[in-house]
């Protein structure tokens, strides 16, 4: 056994896939790729390829409304961009619904995010919707407090 409890002569990717899978079992609300990298200690890429392969390997699901086609996500993906804010309607779980709007730092880039969510029996889709700009507005506020200017970002576009 290692300092850390693991035995040694195991297969480091088996141990991460097995830890991948009990923080499933955990039961605890849907968990992003950033989040759970941040909890195994692993890179995002490395908890993504795993994700990849435990779905196809039908050990974890994933939901049907997940757009897996690269076309279709990067349509979305720039359909997001240029409104400024994006919206999961029944994809965590079904009944509930979100809107986000990204925070943004000195340099422009996306390092948090603002977000709502409502069960789809207190508030229509239409109606959270309608809360986007508000979102926007306070994830502009937060992006400034981190010096983050649209004013820059157009220089540096300009």
């Amino acid at each position: 056994m290692t300092a850390g409890g693991a035995p040694e002569g195991g297969l480091s990717t088996v141990r991460n896939a097995a830890r991948l899978l009990k923080v499933f079992r955990s039961r605890e609300a849907d968990l992003g790729v950033s989040e759970l990298a941040r909890r195994l200690g692993l890179g995002k890429s490395t908890v993504h390829r795993m994700l990849t392969t435990l779905v196809a390997e039908g050990l974890i699901e994933q939901n049907p409304r997940t757009i897996t086609d690269p076309d279709r996500l990067a349509a979305e993906l720039d359909r997001i961009r240029r409104r400024g804010w994006a919206e999961a309607i029944n994809e965590r779980e079904i009944g509930l619904a979100s809107i986000a709007a990204p925070v943004r730092d000195i340099n422009g880039e996306v390092t948090a995010a603002i977000s709502i969510g409502v069960p789809l029996a207190r508030c229509t889709v239409m109606a959270l919707r309608r809360l986007a700009p508000t979102i926007m507005e306070a994830a502009q506020a937060a992006s400034r407090r981190l010096g983050w200017s649209p004013e820059l970002l157009q220089q540096k576009e300009g």
